[in-house]
């Protein structure tokens, strides 16, 4: 794809970049050539990785307080 068809092309919406894997950020990043695109990209690649670890925490906190709620049972 040259520039011209790059540019015609529209981009994909942040809602559809949240449901596509790590991979598939990583691949849209190394084709992508425009700066405000690239920003983007690796705002939603980040924004995704914060949301990952909130919701590990927050599952191993429930498990640490279901595990204490039954051991004091």
């Amino acid at each position: 794809m040259n520039n011209k068809n790059r540019r015609a092309n529209k981009s994909k919406s942040d809602a559809d970049l949240y449901k596509v894997s790590k991979s598939s950020i990583k691949e849209f990043i190394k084709k992508e050539r425009r700066h405000d695109e690239l920003d983007r990209l690796r705002e939603v690649q980040s924004q995704a990785r914060v949301w990952r670890k909130v919701v590990l925490f927050c599952g191993l906190l429930n498990l640490l307080l279901i595990s204490l709620a039954l051991w004091g049972l």
